[in-house]
């Protein structure tokens, strides 16, 4: 009797580029050439960056671009992803997309989130904000601040590419300050739009 052994495929991780080209329920054939370009580019000179700024111009494909980015560093670092939007609109576009060209994504979860100096609401906005959680925008330059710094101070110690055991420092330090996803998500969820006071 002979037995069939399947093989299960494993999604290469050597590259942002290799992951998209190995994934199979992806939407689109391939990435276009500048958005493969911008990803080799950032992959072989910041990658270990505590800040880069990717610019595309509109409607060239930067969303794919920084969702791919995020799921490699998911995948390859274990790290976890968050992705700011300045508006609820971008925020269900970018949604879409990650549904549609990351399927496993479909659970992932969204919490909108307005970054805004207002400290009131007006009461006609109400309705349309119950599921929106509040960051002053003081608060939120506060906790950008803290993140780079511990980011910056993390880079001075950094003895080379693809450290994990720096990674694991750099998780932890987020961790004692409060500014990993997961302190992040729980101090945002007791912040509501809606809890705002009535503007008069």
């Amino acid at each position: 009797m002979a037995f069939k052994l399947t093989r299960h495929s494993q999604l290469s991780i050597e590259t942002p580029e290799a992951l998209y080209r190995d994934y199979r329920n992806r939407k689109i054939e391939g990435l276009l050439a500048h958005q493969a370009d911008i990803i080799r580019e950032y992959h072989k000179q910041a990658l270990d960056a505590p800040d880069i700024a990717l610019q595309l111009p509109t409607g060239s494909g930067k969303t794919l671009v920084g969702l791919l980015i995020g799921e490699w560093r998911r995948r390859r670092f274990q790290e976890k992803v968050v992705y700011l939007c300045p508006t609820r609109q971008l925020v269900n576009q970018v949604v879409e997309k990650s549904v549609d060209e990351f399927a496993h994504l479909q659970n992932a979860e969204i919490i909108p989130v307005m970054i805004t100096p207002c400290k009131k609401i007006k009461d006609g906005a109400l309705p349309h904000v119950q599921d929106v959680c509040y960051w002053n925008i003081e608060e939120f330059r506060n906790w950008a601040n803290s993140a780079i710094s511990v980011v910056r101070e993390l880079r001075r110690s950094f003895p080379c590419e693809a450290n994990l055991e720096w990674r694991k420092r750099a998780i932890q330090q987020y961790k004692d300050g409060g500014i990993d996803p997961a302190s992040l998500v729980e101090k945002l969820r007791k912040q509501k739009l809606s809890d705002l006071p009535i503007e008069n």
